[in-house]
C-alpha cells in the first residue's frame, strides 16, 4: 500500500463529483420519504417495567447517551415529551438524531423503553394513555398488524423484530375525568442498531459481544453456518478478504467504503450468534492521554481483547480470552487462492511459524512509546477538508490514514528475531536518540524491510515448511550486498544512502510524524537534527535489521483482521464519515472521489469484493437483478450510496456524533 500511495499522491487529474442524480442522494440532511418493502416482521408490546439495574464498567469515559438529557428537546406535539431508549442505556443524543433525521430511534431484538417525561403536576397517577403503533415502511411490511393499548400507563416497553422499520406512534392522554388532555404523534420512529463506545456499555453486554466475537474467531465457517445460519462467517474469511491480492484497502479512498463494508459482515455474523449483542466501537483517541503508557488501555485487559505486552518467553502470544485464536494456515494456497500467503503458507508475510495469534508492543527488543494519535489530528483533518485545503475525498482519506490511523498496525504487530537489539542501541545512544525517535523507527522498520527486499536482502516468499519444533531459522531473509553486520558499519555515507533513501522518503512523504523526525535538505532525505555520523549510525541500524529480516504479528500484514481488535479499532473512521456526510458544517466540503476508474477497487466505478446482499433485507430487494440474482461485486458508487448514514439500506447509527476522545468536532454547529 505504501508503494502505491507514493505513486498516487500526484495522480489526481481524474476527478469525479459524486452525481446526486445517479446516487439518488444529496449530501445535505433531507426530510425522509419512504416506500414499502415486503418481508415479515413482528413487534411485541409489554407493560411498564422498571429499568433493570446494570453492572456498569468503572471506566472514566462517560457514555454520551447516558449523560445527555434528551428529554428537554424531544418532540413536543401537544405538550407530551417522549424519550425512547434501549433498556440499560440512554437515548441516542439529540444532536445525532437531528443529523440522522430520525425523531426517535429504537433498537431491534431487545427491550426498548418509551416514557413520557413531563407528566401532569397533579394527579399524574390518575391519567391514562392510549398508545397506537402502525408500520409505515421497512422489512416488516405486509405482516405487521397495527397495535393499540387503551387506558395504559405513561411508560411502555416495545420489542421490535427488524432494523430499518419505520413506524408511526400516536399517544393520547386522558385526565382523571376521561377527557382527552394532550396528544403526541410522530411518523418518524425508526429501528436501528446503535453502536456504542466499548467502555460505555454494560459489563454484561460487553461480555456478550466478546463471547460472540470469540465464537467467530474459533468456530470454522461450515460448523458456524450449520449452527447459526448463512450469515455466519469465521475470521478465516475476513483474513483472506483483507489480505487479498485483488484489492487495495488502504492508502486510497477505498479505505472509506471497504472497512465499513467488512465490518458489516462481522456484525451480521455476530448477530446470528446472539441477536442481543450491542454493536460497539473503540474510540482510541480517548487513550491518547496515556502517551507512552498506551498499553494500559482497558481494551488490553485479559477478559477484553487480551494483552499486548507479550514477549519471547511466551512466543508473543496473547494472554486472555483470545489466546486460542489461530492464524490461518493454507500451505497449498487452495482454500484462499486470492489471498496473500507468506513463505510458510500462513496468511501473513511474516516468517513466524506460530499457529496461534501473536501481538506485541516490542520491536527488536524496544517497547514503543509513541502512543495513539490525538483527537486534535481528527479536528485538523476536518478543518482542512471543509476549508478546501484538502481537496476531494482522496486527500481527506490521506490525512485520516496518515495522522489519525497513524501507526495502529505497527503498535500491535511489533517485530522480533532481529539481527540487532533496538533497546541496546537506544540505551547506548540516548544522549542523542530520543525515546520518540526510537519509537518512530520501530514503527517504520517492517515497511523499510519491504522496500529493501530484492536489492539489499533476498527473502524467500514460498516453499518453506513448518517444522514440528516451530523452528523457522531455515527460511527467511539473507543479505544481498554484505556478508556480515560488520560490513554494514564499514559502508560510506553515499553507499548507505544509495540503499536507504527509500526508507527515508516514504515516511517523510506519507507517514505519521514523518516530518517530525526526517527532513529534506537540497533534495536529500536525512534524519532531522542529526550530524552526518549520527545520520549514518541510525540508517545503518535499520539496514542491519533489513539485511536479515525478522518476524512480526499478523497486525503488520494484510491479514490484520486475524486479530479481533481490528474491528472495534477501525470504526471511528466510519463515524467520522457519518459526521462529514450529515453535518452542514462539513458536508459542504469537496466530496470528490479520485480516481473515477482505478485498479484494485480504488476507483469510483471500480468493482469491489462486496455484494448487495450485504445490505439486504434493508434494500428491499433493490440489490436484485432483473433475473433475480444478487448484484455481486458492486462498485464504490453503490457502496457509497448504501452506506449513506441516514439511508434505509444501513442498519445502524452511532450513539453520538460529536466527540472523538476529548474533542467536540461539532461544538460550533449544534
Amino acid at each position: 500500500d505504501r508503494h502505491k500511495k507514493l505513486k498516487s499522491l500526484g495522480a489526481m487529474e481524474h476527478r469525479l463529483l459524486i452525481p446526486k442524480e445517479d446516487s439518488n442522494e444529496t449530501e445535505q440532511p433531507q426530510k425522509r420519504s419512504f416506500k414499502a418493502m415486503t418481508i415479515s416482521g413482528l413487534i411485541l408490546l409489554t407493560g411498564l417495567g422498571a429499568l433493570a439495574s446494570k453492572n456498569y464498567s468503572t471506566s472514566s469515559i462517560s457514555s454520551p447517551s447516558l449523560v445527555e438529557d434528551s428529554s428537554s428537546s424531544n418532540s413536543d406535539l401537544g405538550d407530551i415529551k417522549l424519550v425512547v431508549h434501549r433498556e440499560g442505556y440512554g437515548p441516542v443524543t439529540d444532536n445525532a438524531r437531528a443529523l440522522y433525521g430520525f425523531e426517535h430511534i429504537a433498537e431491534p431484538y431487545v427491550t426498548n423503553h418509551f416514557k413520557i417525561t413531563n407528566l401532569p403536576e397533579t394527579d399524574a397517577d390518575l391519567h391514562t394513555y392510549d398508545w397506537s403503533v402502525e408500520h409505515l415502511e421497512g422489512p416488516s411490511a405486509g405482516t405487521f398488524k397495527p397495535l393499540s393499548i387503551k387506558g395504559g400507563l405513561s411508560a411502555q416497553t416495545f420489542t421490535f423484530d427488524q432494523p430499518t422499520d419505520v413506524f408511526s406512534l400516536n399517544i393520547i392522554e386522558y385526565d382523571p375525568t376521561g377527557a382527552p388532555s394532550r396528544v403526541f404523534t410522530t411518523s418518524n420512529l425508526i429501528t436501528k442498531f446503535v453502536k456504542r463506545e466499548i467502555r460505555t456499555i454494560t459489563d454484561e453486554d460487553r461480555e456478550k459481544y466478546l463471547n460472540a466475537l470469540h465464537t467467530m474467531y474459533t468456530v470454522e465457517d461450515s460448523v458456524g453456518k450449520a449452527l447459526y445460519g448463512d450469515n455466519y462467517i469465521s475470521h478465516a474469511h475476513l483474513a483472506a478478504l483483507h489480505s487479498t491480492k485483488s484489492y487495495q484497502f488502504h492508502a486510497n479512498t477505498f479505505f472509506l467504503t471497504s472497512h465499513p463494508a467488512i465490518t458489516l459482515k462481522v456484525e451480521r455474523s455476530l448477530l446470528t450468534i446472539d441477536s442481543s449483542v450491542v454493536l460497539t466501537y473503540w474510540d482510541f483517541f480517548n487513550d491518547a492521554e496515556l502517551g507512552g503508557d498506551w498499553v494500559k488501555s482497558d481494551v488490553y485487559k485479559e477478559d477484553w481483547f487480551g494483552s499486548v505486552e507479550n514477549g519471547k518467553a511466551d512466543e508473543y502470544r496473547i494472554r486472555g480470552r483470545f489466546r486460542d485464536v489461530k492464524v490461518i494456515y493454507d500451505p497449498d494456497e487452495t482454500t484462499f487462492p486470492d489471498a496473500n500467503h507468506g513463505a510458510y503458507g500462513f496468511l501473513t508475510d511474516s516468517y513466524s511459524t506460530s499457529t496461534y495469534l501473536q501481538r506485541t508492543d516490542s520491536v527488536c527488543g524496544f517497547k514503543s512509546k509513541q502512543g495513539f494519535s490525538t483527537c486534535g489530528l481528527v479536528e485538523k483533518c476536518l478543518d482542512q477538508f471543509v476549508s478546501g485545503e484538502l481537496s476531494g475525498l482522496f486527500m481527506f482519506d490521506d490525512c485520516l490514514e496518515t495522522n489519525a490511523h497513524g501507526t495502529l498496525h505497527g503498535m500491535h504487530g511489533g517485530m522480533w528475531d532481529c539481527a540487532v537489539d533496538f533497546n541496546d542501541f537506544y540505551e547506548d545512544n540516548k544522549d542523542w536518540v530520543s525515546e520518540g525517535l526510537m519509537s518512530f523507527i520501530s514503527m517504520e522498520i517492517v515497511v523499510c524491510n519491504d522496500f529493501l527486499k530484492g536489492t539489499w536482502s533476498n527473502c524467500e516468499t514460498s516453499g518453506c515448511s513448518v517444522n514440528d519444533d516451530g523452528d523457522d531459522s531455515e527460511c527467511g531473509c539473507s543479505p544481498a550486498v554484505v556478508s556480515s553486520l560488520e560490513e554494514v558499519d564499514e559502508m560510506t555515507s553515499s553507499e548507505v544512502y544509495s540503499y536507504f533513501d527509500k526508507c527515508l522518503e516514504s515516511p517523510y512523504e506519507v507517514d505519521f510524524r514523518g516530518k517530525t523526525y526526517i527532513e529534506k535538505v537540497d533534495g536529500v532525505y536525512r534524519w532531522k537534527g542529526m550530524d552526518d555520523d549520527q545520520n549514518d549510525k541510525l540508517s545503518k541500524l535499520m539496514l542491519k535489521v533489513a539485511a536479515y529480516g525478522g518476524s512480526w504479528a499478523t497486525f503488520n500484514s494484510g491479514a490484520a483482521t486475524t486479530d479481533p481488535l481490528f474491528f472495534v479499532m477501525h470504526q471511528v473512521f466510519d463515524k467520522i464519515l457519518h459526521i462529514v456526510r450529515l453535518s452542514p458544517k462539513y458536508n459542504r466540503a469537496d466530496l470528490t472521489w479520485t480516481p473515477v476508474r482505478g485498479a484494485d477497487g480504488t476507483g469510483w466505478l471500480s468493482k469491489t469484493p462486496f455484494s448487495s446482499q450485504l445490505f439486504e433485507p434493508y434494500l428491499g430487494a433493490h440489490g436484485i437483478t432483473k433475473d433475480g440474482s444478487i448484484h455481486d461485486n458492486i462498485r464504490n458508487k453503490e457502496l457509497w450510496k448504501y452506506l449513506k448514514p441516514d439511508s434505509k439500506s444501513l442498519p445502524y447509527v452511532y450513539d453520538e456524533l460529536s466527540h472523538f476522545g476529548k474533542c467536540d468536532v461539532m461544538k460550533d454547529d449544534r
